[in-house]
């Protein structure tokens, strides 16, 4: 499943040596610090309010994000709706983030059997 990906340059000495392609849930995974995931998970949030005219699943595309049990709740409502995965990319890929993001920040999943 292609993830939106944010261009990072990687500098050595104040000199750029190249380019790549770091996908949100690599970022969220490589985070160095909770506060870094929340900052990821709102820019995933607000790009996605800015480019998606359907139905928020209940809440869980709003801003702001409350928390780590906010995270665990929503990556739950989000990964609840197999349906609404199939049917819609954007379902599937918010579902798969905060998924990660709810094992990052807490090293737990959501609890439902979906995406083990």
């Amino acid at each position: 499943m292609p993830h939106r990906c944010a261009r990072l340059c990687f500098v050595n000495d104040g000199t750029v040596r190249g380019q790549a392609q770091v996908s949100i849930i690599e970022a969220i995974q490589r985070a160095e610090s909770e506060q870094a995931v929340y900052f990821l998970l709102t820019a995933y949030l607000e790009s996605v309010w800015q480019n998606f005219n359907g139905s928020d699943w209940h809440g869980s595309l709003r801003l702001p994000i409350d928390g780590e049990s906010d995270v665990l709740q929503r990556a739950r409502l989000l990964s609840s709706d197999p349906a609404a995965e199939a049917e819609n990319p954007i379902a599937a890929e918010a579902a798969e983030i905060f998924r990660v993001a709810s094992e990052r920040l807490g090293g737990s999943q959501p609890d439902n059997g979906a995406h083990v």
